[in-house]
């Protein structure tokens, strides 16, 4: 692979990257002014928003989903790594390589059983607010999309020996 075409896939993960980041914070700042609103309405005036709960739940969700492509792209998953800080050079390589292959299987069957579900969901409204459930679940494939395509430039980067990506994350 050219030096060019690796410098075009670690710009577009660090943008998408940044896009993620963007619209997290958004949801967070929302999510916490509802939040604030419906504790204040309830001691207050002792009456709350219908819909502030559900929203909050759906908000949440995507927090959550959008959380897997953040944590591979900084390469923060959660892991056991006793072996691979014995390992070094090749061995290191296949081990991460395996691991990587293992992920991308996960999210693979993340996003093939979750259109199953997605359509099945689109048949059903949410209780307070005028969405479509399947909707809220979009997150699922979309998420895991993202974080199989960050898999795969991060095992393009590894072997290529691309130490900066591998280090920083890609920034």
């Amino acid at each position: 692979m050219s030096g060019s075409l690796i410098h075009v896939c670690k710009s577009a993960c660090t943008r998408i990257q940044k896009g993620i980041n963007s619209f997290l914070m958004l949801l967070i700042v929302v999510m916490a002014v509802v939040m604030f609103s419906q504790v204040l309405l309830r001691v207050c005036f002792g009456k709350a928003f219908t819909w502030a709960e559900e929203l909050l739940r759906f908000m949440f969700i995507w927090v959550v989903f959008l959380g897997l492509p953040t944590a591979v792209y900084y390469n923060d998953l959660t892991r056991f790594d006793l072996l691979q800080t014995k390992l070094e050079g090749i061995a290191r390589k296949l081990l991460e390589t395996g691991i990587y292959l293992l992920i991308n299987v996960i999210l693979f069957i993340l996003v093939w059983g979750s259109f199953a579900l997605i359509e099945r969901q689109f048949r059903q409204q949410a209780t307070t607010l005028p969405i479509p459930m399947g909707a809220i679940y979009l997150i699922l494939p979309a998420s895991s999309i993202i974080a199989v395509i960050f898999v795969i430039i991060r095992l393009v980067m590894m072997w290529t020996d691309d130490r900066d990506f591998e280090e920083t994350g890609g920034n």
